[in-house]
């Protein structure tokens, strides 16, 4: 027996503070698609128990191994990484289509700016000024000093 403190106190049984995803090497993710084949429904469940897998993993497997055999069985799983300019051309798109949006916006407020104008041009004068023509009239019309009484 070793004096290890390690091994005297057991495994630790905390959870890692960062989950890792696991990865299967090719060769393994074959062997199981035999083994899984070959097995009725009860020892597929207790295979799949076993080495902690999920029939998620079968089906994407099969998929991968219908596609390109071995080969696409060892290609990491993911997405496949992006071409640097894939992704600045789609930050310029986005760009684009919100500055789209914005000179849409701006061209409505401009717009709205030229109807005001010109119906503020044709009213008369008092209408501008937020008088009532109605008033407007009776002051004219009507002498200082009569208004008074």
């Amino acid at each position: 027996m070793s004096d290890s403190p390690s091994l005297a106190r057991g495994p630790d049984p905390e959870v890692p503070a960062r989950a890792t995803r696991r990865a299967y090497s090719a060769r393994y993710k074959a062997q199981i698609l035999l083994e899984y084949d070959a097995l009725d429904a009860v020892g597929r469940g207790a295979l799949l128990r076993r080495h902690g897998l999920y029939t998620s993993h079968i089906s994407t497997w099969r998929k991968l191994r219908e596609q390109g055999g071995l080969a696409a069985l060892a290609g990491a799983p993911g997405r496949p990484p992006t071409d640097p300019r894939e992704r600045e051309v789609a930050r310029l798109q986005r760009k684009n289509a919100r500055l789209q949006t914005e000179l849409s916006t701006a061209q409505q407020v401009i717009a709205m700016q030229g109807k005001l104008a010109c119906r503020l041009a044709a009213a008369p004068h008092g209408m501008r000024m937020g008088v009532p023509r109605a008033a407007e009239a009776r002051r004219t019309l009507v002498p200082r000093a009569r208004r008074e009484n």
